[in-house]
Parts: C-alpha cells; structure tokens; sequence
C-alpha cells in the first residue's frame, strides 16, 4: 500500500511545478474566465497567447475548462482539497472527533493568519518560544496577557495549543524549527 502523505507529497510537488511554469510566463495575468482556453499538441496551451508546458496540457486545460478558475479560484480549491484530505487523515486516526467544526476552524485558522501575516507585510513569520511563567510587566491594565498576533498562532503555552498544533499539522505551511511560512506565497 502506497504512503498518503508520499502521495499527497507527489501531487503538491507536480501542483507546484505546473504553477510555477505557468507563473513564469505570466499566465495567471494574462487569462481569465472571459478568455477561451484550448491546448495544441502535448505541451501547448492556447488562450488568445499561446503558454508552453512540459506536463500534460490537456489535463491542464481539462482543469481549467471544468470550473473556468481565476487564479484565486484555483488556489482556493486547492487548498480547500488539501484541508479535506489532511482533517480526514487525522479524522481517520481519531484525532479529530467533530469534522465539520474542525473543517470550518482550519479554514479560518488559515485566512486570518494569511490576512495577519499579509498585513504584517511577512512572507514567513519566526515564532520565538516562551516560558510558561506569565509575569506581571507582560500583563496590560486588566490583567490580561500582551500577546503578539504571531502569538495567537504559534505559541504553545495556551489553553488551545494542541488543538491549534493539529490545525497547523493540516495546513499548507512549511515548518523549518520555528520558523513558518506558506509552501507556495501566492495561497498565502
């Protein structure tokens, strides 16, 4: 039996390659729902300029021609695809007892650290651990904890921690020690 996460490994490399390929020739610029998409040969796709591709262009323009996708859309789908596959791993290893309710809280978990990280004007955001021990010069005038948004999402001494872990388990960020950031900057 096949490794999912190989699997999965495998088809996020080829998104990958296929984006960045299309990305370096300005396709994402350059087409939109409006324009009709065809391919030529195996490596030739066709809307109003003609995009060279090593991989397969009809199954990329299969792709495209299902849904008609702006770029925004076909990240989005393939984000929301790669949610779903990472909740129903961990469902199926019963670390996730209410999907629905996680489905919804990774995909805001998602967005609102994107719009932070966005606003923020950060590509990859470096997450300096803390000690537990809360003194009081780290508290405001009501005895609340001063907490960085880099904090919300990261640390690991909240109440939330394990299950914010899980949920950074199922995302698409790359994580080098401490340090994180989005595999691809445009889902960012």
């Amino acid at each position: 039996m096949q490794n999912p996460r190989l699997d999965l490994q495998n088809i996020q490399n080829q998104f990958e390659m296929i984006v960045e390929e299309l990305k370096s020739q300005n396709f994402f610029e350059f087409y939109s729902i409006a324009h009709q998409i065809d391919f030529y040969e195996d490596t030739k796709i066709l809307t109003g300029k003609t995009f060279n591709v090593t991989k397969d262009a009809k199954f990329i323009v299969t792709a495209f021609k299902m849904n008609q996708f702006t770029a925004y859309d076909f990240y989005e789908t393939f984000v929301n695809f790669y949610h779903t596959l990472q909740l129903q791993k961990w469902k199926d290893l019963g670390k996730i007892i209410n999907y629905e309710s996680s489905l919804i809280d990774l995909n805001e978990f998602s967005l609102f650290l994107a719009i932070d990280m966005t606003l923020n004007q950060k590509t990859q955001v470096n997450q300096v651990q803390k000690g537990k021990l809360c003194l009081q010069s780290t508290r405001d005038d009501e005895g609340k904890e001063n907490a960085t948004w880099v904090e919300y999402y990261f640390d690991e001494n909240n109440d939330e921690q394990q299950y914010k872990s899980l949920l950074r388990k199922c995302k698409l960020i790359n994580a080098k020690g401490k340090q994180y950031m989005y595999f691809q900057h445009k889902i960012q």
